[in-house]
């Protein structure tokens, strides 16, 4: 029997939505330790972001070192991840600059 990837994907990303949704108004923290990635301020969003680079680059290679994954697939996601890491990472830094400016 296959996977159901859709099975297994709706209710995380309904999890997410609901509580993006929750944490959206709500007070930023900017210190101590938050196991919730939006209650961070964008600071610690960025902190956070490199402090995971390392475990992106360790999926990569091992992703690329999976000979039964086709190319295609490593390749799409390599590009996916590195250019989404740079987005999310791009755009923590121009926001925590901005709330920086606003304080």
């Amino acid at each position: 029997m296959p996977f159901n990837y859709v099975s297994f994907f709706i209710p995380i990303l309904l999890f997410n939505v609901l509580y993006w949704l929750y944490y959206r108004h709500r007070k930023k923290k900017d210190r101590g330790f938050v196991l919730a990635y939006y209650r961070l301020s964008y600071r610690r969003r960025f902190k956070r972001n490199l402090w995971t680079l390392p475990l992106i680059i360790v999926s990569i290679i091992v992703i690329l070192l999976l000979d039964y994954v086709p190319i295609f697939v490593q390749m799409g996601y390599v590009f996916v991840i590195s250019v989404g890491t740079v987005i999310e990472l791009m755009y923590n830094y121009k926001q925590a600059n901005k709330e920086r400016e606003d304080i």
